[in-house]
């Protein structure tokens, strides 16, 4: 039980592991599936916060956290501020974050190299107020992932919220891939880009993208009508960037959206019905990573 971090450094809570590369845990850590509750971080004017601020070449594994409530600025996560070439597997996390730029539920950036599987996030998530740079990013699971970082068999649930690139499972994918994950958070931009699985996505024919995943929560921009998807809020036309990914949908119902930013070579919309049927996803391995069985996850994969 983490409840008295609350109190500790004179009310900033808990004061993470390793907030800079140089100070960077870069070891080996199996959580053995302990859960931490009541984890608390205040810190509103510092980067690098999670329970980890900054994981570099190192592995964390098998490690729950209930309750939650971190405030950090630049990457902040619960579970990790900021990660370069680590491997993150089986982490959950639920509670409340709150940051402002690269936040996410779990992790803030998965940066160069980085793969997080098994891993989600249930609770409510806020970034970015007042501020629309190209730097920006809210995620329910991950703020931005980067260069090559991949997330897999993930998800997240609950509410995200940001003034600009917002994703319900991610905030920005910067030349990353995203396989076999889905999202039911409901998703909301102040200002403009949100999508029900990913706000800002940009790739290049060096990743896979984004490749069978979906989501079915609402999304919405509050300012203005434009750069919002079922799935995808902006898609990116870079002169080095390439549409890569396939297999990916959203429920048009439940999130509102009847179009998406990304040509239907990557996404396509649906009906509930068809939502939650195995026949629709074409291509999906449903033997040994995607099941639908009867009101689990109220139908959906």
């Amino acid at each position: 039980d983490a409840t008295n971090s609350a109190n500790l450094n004179a009310g900033k809570g808990w004061n993470p592991i390793g907030d800079s590369i140089s100070s960077s845990f870069k070891g080996f850590y199996d959580g053995q599936v302990y859960s931490i509750d009541n984890l608390t971080i205040n810190r509103p004017t510092e980067d690098n916060v999670g329970l980890w601020g900054y994981v570099y070449n190192g592995t964390v594994k098998n490690l729950h956290f209930t309750n939650g409530n971190v405030k950090g600025k630049e990457a902040v996560g619960i579970g990790i501020g900021k990660t370069y070439n680590a491997s993150l597997s089986n982490l959950h996390a639920s509670g409340s974050v709150n940051g402002d730029e690269n936040v996410g539920g779990l992790i803030g950036n998965l940066y160069n190299n980085s793969t997080l599987n098994l891993s989600s996030f249930e609770g409510s998530v806020s970034g970015n107020t007042g501020d629309t740079s190209d730097y920006l990013a809210t995620g329910g699971l991950v703020g931005k992932i980067e260069y090559k970082s991949t997330i897999s068999t993930s998800w997240s649930t609950g509410n995200v919220s940001g003034n600009y690139a917002v994703g319900g499972l991610l905030g920005k994918n910067a030349y990353g891939s995203i396989h076999n994950s889905y999202s039911r958070a409901s998703v909301n931009a102040a200002e403009r880009i949100s999508g029900g699985l990913i706000g800002w996505n940009q790739t290049d024919s060096d990743v896979n993208g984004p490749v069978n995943n979906y989501s079915t929560g609402t999304v919405s921009n509050t300012s203005a009508s434009n750069d919002l998807g079922g799935l995808i809020g902006y898609q990116s036309s870079c002169s080095s960037c390439s549409d890569e990914g396939s297999g990916n949908f959203w429920d048009t119902a439940t999130s509102g959206q009847s179009d998406d930013t990304a040509p239907s070579s990557i996404s396509n919309g649906l009906t509930t019905v068809d939502a939650k049927k195995a026949s629709t996803y074409t291509n999906w391995d449903f033997d040994n990573t995607w099941m639908i069985t009867g009101n689990l996850n109220d139908g959906y994969p």
